[in-house]
């Protein structure tokens, strides 16, 4: 299983963000939690199984690229947060916006 974790300031508007990322790139979601104290940027983590032909690191550059977000960090196969792969992203950018 994949899972992502960042944290952000606003998650109303950040976690649907993020989930029609991955619904635009056909992976399936196998789970969401949020987590958020008074006063602090909420905790927001996405499990996923990616599908298709397009790479987990152009998930994860897509989601770090939405304003707002900070402290992305990847747990899965290839243990660690892969590198961006920036390029990608910026060609699948009109796509998925």
């Amino acid at each position: 299983m994949h899972r992502t974790e960042f944290r952000s300031d606003n998650p109303l508007d950040d976690l649907p963000r993020a989930l029609d990322i991955l619904r635009k790139l056909n992976y399936r979601l196998d789970g969401v939690t949020m987590t958020a104290a008074d006063g602090e940027p909420a905790r927001i983590a996405i499990a996923f199984a990616p599908r298709g032909a397009l790479s987990v690191e152009t998930f994860l550059a897509l989601v770090e690229r939405l304003p707002g977000i900070a402290a992305l960090t990847y747990a899965g196969p290839g243990a660690g947060r892969p590198g961006a792969d920036r390029s990608a992203g910026r060609m699948l950018e009109a796509a998925v916006a």
